[in-house]
Parts: structure tokens; sequence; C-alpha cells
């Protein structure tokens, strides 16, 4: 009875997030947004139906957050998810309605959210509160990634090769996301809130795309940086630099900035934390105690971002954060690749704090470049 009464309720607030989304982008079709909100229920419901199928087939799940779950979600569940989800949208690009790229965000999340009421459904059927729990953790995720490459998409036909990318970055995402939420405690908090966090972040700068605010013209100081980003179209020509030759040593001195302060920035939190008497052996354990010490092990890594990204850029003197960008993702693979010979489960979670991490270096490159 529980789960039946916390998954309507779940479903109702998933139907309901085309009000608020509405709101932030007032200027679309409320005949439109009721269409591929129908569409992302049919959807869900289909990827449910599918999942449940294949899991009996394979005998794989998603249940358990082990190495099978996390291929389960990676070759399956994602593709399958976001697949649908533009299946939905596809008629509207084809028809030229997707309108602008606020506009599009606006139609794919609201599948989202119809593919997030669907997936709650599900979960209260089976009569599992976790699985309600789960669906009401990824209802967030569900739409923002389905905004993302909607957002993507309809500017495809100006600026094609985003689509494909922001599609693949979102059907990654949601893998990691989803396999997330099945790990012992605090793996869930560690892995999927960083993502979410990145996701969010995202988000608000798309939406912020075109408006009066985000066209600024001319390099802002750091102080105006800080207090007022750059949009995506900013950071985009920031990033690719077609005017100038690619400077391929500082990319291999980027990758190992970023290491060698990654490491001191561990080994700082580590000294630290030692001295106020956290425990850092409980890291590995699933306790709720265990949260704190995991939390600065993050921090501590991701504070490493940001601050190369910085130095690269001011020692380079280049006009782009392009040299510190590819570094710092250069970086990323090469601890992911040493996880995936030492600590295959570590990797869930390397993937899950690479988008964040990448947008902390590309962040700090941006106030570190040349004025």
């Amino acid at each position: 009875m529980i789960p039946a009464v916390l998954g309507a309720g779940l479903a109702i607030l998933a139907l309901a997030c085309p009000l608020v989304l509405r709101r932030i982008v007032p200027d679309t079709s409320r005949r439109l947004t009721a269409a591929v909100l129908g569409g992302g229920v049919v959807a869900g419901t289909l990827a449910a139906l599918a999942e449940r199928a294949a899991g009996e087939a394979t005998g794989l799940r998603l249940a358990g957050g082990g190495t099978g779950s996390l291929v389960f979600a990676l070759l399956l569940v994602a593709p399958l998810s976001e697949g649908l989800k533009v299946l939905v949208i596809w008629p509207l690009y084809v028809w030229r309605r997707l309108g602008g790229a606020r506009a599009g965000f606006h139609y794919a999340a609201c599948a989202g959210a119809g593919f997030a009421a669907a997936r709650a459904v599900a979960a209260a059927l089976d009569a599992d509160a976790w699985e309600v729990a789960r669906a009401a953790a990824a209802l967030p995720a569900q739409v923002l990634l389905a905004g993302g490459w909607g957002w993507a998409l309809a500017l495809r036909r100006s600026r094609g090769r985003w689509f494909a990318t922001a599609w693949l970055a979102s059907t990654v995402s949601h893998a990691v996301y989803v396999h997330a939420l099945r790990l012992p405690w605090p793996g869930p908090i560690a892995t999927a809130g960083p993502l979410l966090a990145t996701l969010v972040a995202l988000a608000w700068l798309a939406l912020r795309e075109g408006s009066a605010r985000s066209r600024v013209s001319g390099r802002p100081s750091v102080f105006q940086a800080l207090r007022d980003p750059p949009s995506l179209a900013t950071l985009r020509d920031a990033l690719v630099k077609r005017d100038r030759a690619l400077l391929p040593h500082w990319i291999g001195v980027g990758a190992l900035v970023t290491v060698g302060v990654a490491i001191a920035s561990l080994a700082a939190v580590v000294w630290a934390a030692r001295e106020a008497g956290v425990d850092f052996s409980v890291a590995d354990e699933s306790a709720a105690n265990a949260t704190g010490p995991v939390a600065l092990l993050v921090g501590g890594a991701l504070a490493a971002f940001p601050i190369s990204g910085y130095l690269v850029a001011r020692a380079s003197d280049a006009p782009g954060v392009t040299e510190p960008a590819l570094g710092a993702a250069l970086a990323i693979l090469l601890v992911v690749g040493v996880l995936a010979v030492t600590a295959p489960l570590a990797v869930v979670f390397a993937l899950a704090l690479a988008p964040i991490a990448f947008a902390l270096a590309c962040g700090g490159a941006w106030l570190g470049v040349r004025r």
C-alpha cells in the first residue's frame, strides 16, 4: 500500500513538472507540451516492459549495483530510455516546431518528466518502496538529461555535431546515475550527488543562453566572471578556437599538472582530516558515518581541477581554454584507465565525477585566460 501511494504521488509530481518548466520558458505551446508529456509516459511504459523482458532473457538486473548492473545500464537501460525520448521529440524537429534552444530544452524535458512518471508507476506496481525512492531520486536527472540533448537538437541545423555529442553524454550519464543509485551507502550521495549538481549547473547555463544577461561583450575580469558566469556560447567559443594553432605540449603539461595538484590536494585533505580526528578507514564501508570521509576525499579531488586549469591557463598565456580543458580531460582518462585495471568498481565514481571535474577545470581556465 505504501509503495503504491508513494508511486502515485511521485507520478503526479512528475506530470506537474511542465507547469514549472513553462514558467521558465513561457514562449512554448501548451498543446505540444501536453503531447510530448503524454509521449514520454508511453515511452517510459515501453522502456519498463522492454527492460523487464531483457532482464528475464539475460539474467541481468539493475539491482545490486555490481558490474553486471553497470553493463545492463550502459548497454540497454540508458540507450533505450534516451532513444525513446528522442522518438517522442523527433516529430517536432522534423516539422520545425521545436523553436529555439530554450524551447527545445523545454519540450525534451517535458518528455523526460512523462518518462519519469511512467517509471514511478512501474516501481509502485512492483510494490517496492526502495524502487519508488530511486525513481524519485532519478526524476530530476530524467528531466535534465533529456533537456540537455533537446537544447542541442533545437540547434542541430546550425550546429549539427552537438546533438550527437549531447545525446551520447546524456546516455552515459543516465547509465552512471541509475547505477549509482543502487550502490551501497554512501555511494549514491558521493556519486549521484556531484553528477546531479553538474546537470543543474549546465541546465542553468543553457536556459540563460540568449538572455540579456548572457550577451556581454568582451572578456570580463575575474571578479566579473565570478559574479556573471559566461553563457554556453561564450564557453564554446573559448573552448574551440579556430583562429590559432593548438598547443599540444600544454595539453600534456596540463594533464601532469592536474594529476600533481590532485595528489597534493588529496594529501592535504587527508593530513588535515587526520589532524581533526577523521577516520578514513570507514570510507569503504556501507555505513552512515562513511559519508563525511568520502565527501572530504571527493572534495579534495575535485578542488584540484579549477586550480590546475587556472595555473595552466596563466602559464600558457593562451587566449582560450582549449589546452587546459584537454589536459584535464586527458588526466581524467588516465585516472579512469588506471582504475579500470586496479579497482573496476571505482570506475563508476570516476565517470560520475568526470563531468563536474571537467567543468571545474574549464571554469578555472576561464578565470586564468589572458584578458
